[in-house]
């Protein structure tokens, strides 16, 4: 219930499921960035900011890696 990422209802062939994990991938980083900033702006905490950009950094990584993949 409180999950923003979809889990498809039947296993899925490689060809379909690694655009699933770059859509998983991109909803979490996109939900990393608006926490950067809340946690800067609205709460000051720059030691809970920079841990977050260290997990976007690695989503961000992996994103670029997979889609590397598909494009070979």
């Amino acid at each position: 219930k409180l999950t923003n990422l979809e889990e498809p209802a039947i296993p899925t062939s490689q060809k379909e499921q690694i655009p699933l994990l770059i859509e998983d991938h991109e909803t979490i980083i996109n939900n990393l960035r608006r926490l950067i900033t809340e946690l800067e702006d609205d709460y000051k905490d720059v030691g809970s900011s920079d841990f977050a950009t260290g997990l976007l950094q690695q989503h961000e990584k992996m994103c670029w890696m997979l889609r590397s993949y598909i494009n070979s």
